[in-house]
Order: structure tokens, then C-alpha cells, then sequence
């Protein structure tokens, strides 16, 4: 069981883990889609700010990867989707290293930017429906109206159903949206309406105690946790089980941070040892 994407911008950028590139073809945009981005704007490309790495740890290959790095790319305004935003932004976004998944911006060109909110930076994954204005055209035309009913939404729960891109089933999202971004409790449901996903948002951002349930083979939630995590403004953990509840594995960035109540005792003592693990296998 892997972890569920949500949450996988967070743990991923506090990592050094690099993965090879498994985004798949953008085709249909929906309210999954739309809950992993904090910002959805329209803008030219202004300028470009390229920090390289030396070396960095390529964890499928267990070999070093000469490049990588991240760049900032400052952004004027056109058109706001969803989100606050000034005048110009500014975006951060990873330098390939040859296996990971990366946009190429230039300067001067217009381009459909969806960023996550990550410690205080408006992050662009490699894998993001971020792309150049007049790529896709016809694309577009259908996601902006249905990005714009959402975002519009000053306070009110919705129910809203996507497509699971694991198995190609339809699910649906319940929770609230406030001025256009989720807020509090959020749960995530199967064709049967068992939750499979639990988690609480602020602003939009992931936050707080998240839990993910094993799939029996018909695709339906079961009630044996498959994976505990928790999000704070500074501290983040998360823990995976088998389908007996035993830990198999886990990582943090900071035991003081995490909230004690969240966890057994056996689990914090198990994080103890597991202070910035980014080893995933």
C-alpha cells in the first residue's frame, strides 16, 4: 500500500529521496485533482533563479545522481483560479537530475501554474497540471469552469465524486470548502460509502491526523489502518502497518513536534528511531 498522494508532496519535499518519473497523461480534471493544489493562477514568466545540487541519493537505483536542485520562477499575474495571490509570484520547482519529473519554464512564457503550500513556499511538482497556456487549449477550456464552482465557494460542505487512480474506480470526497479551499474534516469514501481516507485540511493544506484503510480484493475500505500520519506547521510523521497492525514502517523530522495523543507509546518509541529515515522500500 502506498501513500496516498495527498499528503506525498509534504513527505517528499522534507526528504532526499529522488524517484525516476511515473507521472501519467493529464486527461480529466476533478475534485482530487483540485484538492492538491493551494494556488491556480495564470501568469508570464518573469524571471528564473536556478539553485544546483552536487550529488543527490537515487533511491530506486541505489546510486548517486549528479544534478538536481531547485529553481525559483517569479510569475506576473494574469488571472487567479483559486487561491490569494499579489501583482507577481514567486514559484519553486525542482532541476532535473535526469530521473525525476520537471517542467521547463522560459522566461517570457505564459503559463497555467498549480502549486502546493509547502513550509511557507508555493511549490510546483514535476507531475502538476502546471503547463504552458497554449499546450492544450481544448483541455483547459473544460478544467477552468469546473476549478472556478469550486473556488467560488465562500462556506459550504460538498460531495463531490472522482476517479481513484490507483484502480480506475469511482469514490467520493465529502468536506468543507471555505472561500474556495477545504477546511476542517474531510473524508474519502468507497462505492459502498466506507471511508478509506480520513484527514483534516486548513486552508487547504493538508493538516493534523490522517489515516488510510486496506483495500480488500473487491476494492472496498476495510476497518484495519494501513498507514497514520500527522502534519504540523513544523513537525510531521508517518507510520504504515501490515494488515495484522504491526508497524513496518515509519518516518518524522521531529519527536517534539508530534502530538503524543496521536500516538501509542510502542509508536512514538518506534519514531525515536526513526528521525528523518527517508528510505522507503
Amino acid at each position: 500500500m502506498k501513500y496516498f498522494f495527498l499528503l506525498s508532496v509534504y513527505f517528499l519535499i522534507h526528504s532526499n529521496i529522488v524517484f525516476g518519473c511515473l507521472c501519467n497523461e493529464h486527461k480529466k480534471f476533478d475534485v482530487w485533482d483540485y484538492l492538491n493544489y493551494t494556488r491556480i493562477v495564470k501568469g508570464v514568466v518573469l524571471s528564473i533563479e536556478e539553485f544546483p545540487y552536487t550529488e543527490q541519493a537515487d533511491s530506486m537505483n541505489n546510486e548517486q545522481v549528479t544534478g538536481g536542485g531547485y529553481q525559483l520562477i517569479k510569475i506576473k499575474i494574469e488571472d487567479i483560479y483559486k487561491g490569494n495571490f499579489s501583482d507577481s509570484m514567486v514559484f519553486k520547482t525542482e532541476l532535473s537530475n535526469g530521473v525525476n519529473c520537471t517542467k521547463t519554464f522560459t522566461v517570457g512564457e505564459e503559463w497555467y501554474i498549480f502549486s502546493s503550500w509547502v513550509d511557507g513556499e508555493n511549490v510546483v511538482q514535476g507531475c502538476s497540471w502546471s503547463q504552458r497556456v497554449n499546450s492544450n487549449p481544448k483541455l483547459m477550456s473544460k478544467v477552468l469552469p469546473m476549478i472556478k464552482e469550486i473556488s467560488t465557494i465562500k462556506n459550504k460542505d460538498i460531495e463531490k465524486k472522482y476517479l481513484d487512480r490507483d484502480c480506475s474506480l469511482k469514490r467520493v470526497a465529502k468536506g468543507r470548502v471555505v472561500n474556495g479551499q477545504a477546511e476542517d474534516f474531510w473524508v474519502f469514501l468507497d462505492k459502498k460509502g466506507n471511508p478509506y481516507m480520513t484527514g483534516y485540511y486548513s486552508n487547504g493544506v493538508p493538516v493534523g491526523l490522517w489515516k488510510e484503510y486496506y483495500m480488500n480484493a473487491k476494492n472496498f475500505a476495510t476497518k484495519n489502518v494501513a498507514a497514520k500520519s500527522y502534519v504540523g506547521s513544523k513537525g510531521y510523521a508517518s507510520i504504515r502497518y501490515n494488515l495484522e497492525g504491526e508497524i513496518i514502517f515509519g518516518t518524522c523530522n521531529s519527536i517534539s513536534e508530534i502530538p503524543s495523543e496521536l500516538f501509542s507509546i510502542e509508536e512514538v518509541d518506534y519514531l525515536k528511531t526513526r528521525v528523518n529515515v527517508s528510505n522507503m522500500h
